[in-house]
Formats: structure tokens, sequence, C-alpha cells
């Protein structure tokens, strides 16, 4: 899939119905890790980064991650612009408060680690 297509496919979502975190390797310095998505009648993964081997997130990757996070506030209200975060720690959290806004609306969310 080239760039534009995967921009295309971001922009075109109508529902986010939920994200999740997958590692790969030890959870807590995780060769890969990644943000699942579960929207319209898909399901594909994001590169959130390589924790064992660099604390950062690529701009691009936060861009994108950035991009359906705010889509799935909009569905609960969001009223803001988008404005991608590009701070690795920022990301992280508000990824985690995108996970607990969907808890808080009964959404069953899980951490998966695969092997």
């Amino acid at each position: 899939m080239t760039g534009e297509e995967y921009a295309n496919l971001l922009s075109n979502i109508q529902k986010i119905n939920k994200i999740e975190w997958v590692t790969k390797g030890d959870p807590w310095e995780a060769d890969v890790c990644k943000i699942r998505v579960f929207a319209d009648s898909i399901t594909f993964d994001m590169i959130w980064g390589y924790p064992k081997y660099s604390a950062e997130t690529s701009w691009y990757d936060a861009f994108l991650i950035s991009f359906v996070l705010w889509k799935l506030r909009k569905q609960y209200g969001e009223t803001e612009d988008f404005k991608p975060i590009y701070n690795t720690d920022e990301l992280t959290k508000e990824i985690n408060n995108c996970i607990k806004l969907l808890e808080d609306n009964g959404v069953s969310v899980n951490f998966n680690a695969e092997g």
C-alpha cells in the first residue's frame, strides 16, 4: 500500500470501534509496539515504535496515530481541530486516554502480547 492509499484509508474511516496496544517480545522492552485499530469492517496495526531499540516514535507514525485518535475522539464529541502529537510521551498518554474513553463507554479493550 502506498502512502497515498494509506492516507485515503485513514481519511475514509467512518467509525473507529476500538484501539488496543499490541507488543511483540517483552511487553516492558518490546521489539515492536503497535496500536491495533478496529474500524468499520477492517482491523489494522499502526507502528508506535521499537522500545527495545529506541524510545522515539517516528514523526510519520506519530502523525498517523494522532489522526486516528482524533477521529476516535470526534465520535465522542471532540470539536477541536486536528493537531498531531509528535512527543512520544504525550502520544502514549493520548493513546491511553482514548482507551480509557472507550472503556468508559462500554467497550472492552485488551492488551495483546505476541510471542
